[in-house]
């Protein structure tokens, strides 16, 4: 880690004190949640799409497992389903549907301590192929639909867009070592 940021250090000029740390490997898993807030025939306000995804990450994970990421996928104000950006929008009832993204607690502590370990701050920890997407995609091949295949030596990365969202996430147990 250290020669890395020394080297990018190097390249770019500046001093790096505060990083992204990515996590990836076979301990990640996705599935879809919900969440439901009331907003009672307002607009819909950034502060009820704090709430709502909230409410969406307010699930039962096992003690070992964090939860990474809550990626929405989709909201719905009353009837209305595949709102992206519901904010104006007026309604009684805001729900989301999102990708919800766990790993094992224990992996995140351990890239955070080897990390803060080289003096640098982890700002956040990020799921890979979501960081790798945000490098590599434009918006249009998003909403047009698209996957990320993020092939490292031990696993393969997979993330699915579809209409602007992210629909699916995975890890293949196999990489560029098998």
């Amino acid at each position: 880690i250290r020669e890395a940021i020394d080297a990018a250090q190097t390249m770019a000029g500046v001093e790096i004190s505060t990083v992204y740390a990515g996590v990836a490997g076979s301990h990640i898993r996705s599935h879809m949640s919900d969440g439901v807030c009331a907003i009672s025939g307002r607009e819909v306000m950034s502060s009820d799409l704090d709430r709502v995804l909230e409410g969406a990450r307010a699930i039962p994970v096992d003690a070992d497992r964090m939860i990474l990421h809550a990626l929405p996928r989709e909201y719905i104000v009353d009837t209305q389903d595949g709102i992206r950006d519901p904010i104006g929008m007026s309604g009684v009832r805001l729900q989301v549907r999102v990708n919800l993204v766990t790993a094992a607690t224990s992996c995140v502590q351990n890239v955070i301590r080897c990390v803060e370990r080289c003096n640098l701050h982890v700002a956040d920890v990020v799921l890979e192929p979501l960081a790798s997407s945000e490098a590599v995609l434009s918006e249009d091949e998003k909403e047009i639909g698209v996957a990320v295949i993020d092939m490292g030596g031990g696993t393969t990365d997979l993330l699915v867009y579809a209409d602007g969202g992210i629909a699916h996430t995975s890890v293949i147990p196999a990489g560029g070592n098998n």
